[in-house]
């Protein structure tokens, strides 16, 4: 089967399968505080690490969000890692409040303070980076159309541990955390079937340390 994106046969795939082939997808759980200190607090799956070192990630929100926003205006924002015992507190960070409402109060989550930027981070969450914006790229498409979309990359500039997920290695226990990652459609999935591949000779730092 071969089809254009735009021709998609309809009645044989009624729903768009980029989102369940780019799979499992880290879910970015942005928080954000805007210049007069509303607080906001969104899901994104469209989230990525980016370079090794300094240690950059990024995310791209779709839309005019307040998380797009804040982050725009104060140039920093948080990553929590959403952990399986608080997927449906993200799950309900994901619905549209009014402009200048708090996911934080909706959620019932503890925003605590950060210890370099002013951004809140989420006091359940395993762990939390401190990210301050490098740089913000609007989206084109091939014809050069700009698109409703950016991508935020961010540096990490402070890192938040919960020590019990640290195993006696030094190494994150990830099967301690049973971090969430997203799918396509509604289906997501936890990181708990975990194995060890040696790399080849002289791979470099392809895929990190």
């Amino acid at each position: 089967m071969f089809f254009k994106p735009e021709e998609r046969n309809q009645s044989i795939l009624p729903h768009d399968v980029f989102k369940s082939l780019i799979v499992p997808r880290p879910i970015g759980w942005i928080s954000s505080i805007s210049k007069i200190g509303e607080t906001n607090l969104a899901p994104y799956s469209f989230f990525s690490g980016c370079y090794s070192y300094p240690n950059i990630l990024s995310f791209c929100p779709e839309g005019n969000k307040d998380s797009k926003n804040f982050v725009l205006e104060t140039k920093e924002f948080v990553f929590n890692l959403v952990s399986k015992n608080l997927i449906d507190q993200m799950n309900t960070s994901s619905e549209g409040l009014p402009k200048g409402s708090s996911e934080f109060e909706t959620t019932k989550l503890t925003p605590i303070d950060s210890i370099i930027i002013n951004s809140p981070r989420v006091k359940e969450a395993f762990a939390s980076l401190e990210c301050k914006v490098t740089q913000s790229l609007d989206l084109l498409d091939v014809n050069g159309k700009k698109l409703n979309g950016c991508v935020i990359f961010g540096q990490v500039v402070g890192v938040h541990l919960n020590s019990n997920i640290i195993n006696k290695e030094g190494k994150i226990d990830l099967k301690k955390i049973n971090v969430v990652a997203r799918l396509g459609y509604n289906e997501y999935t936890v990181v708990n079937n975990i194995f060890t591949l040696d790399r080849p000779k002289n791979s470099g730092n392809a895929f990190g340390k």
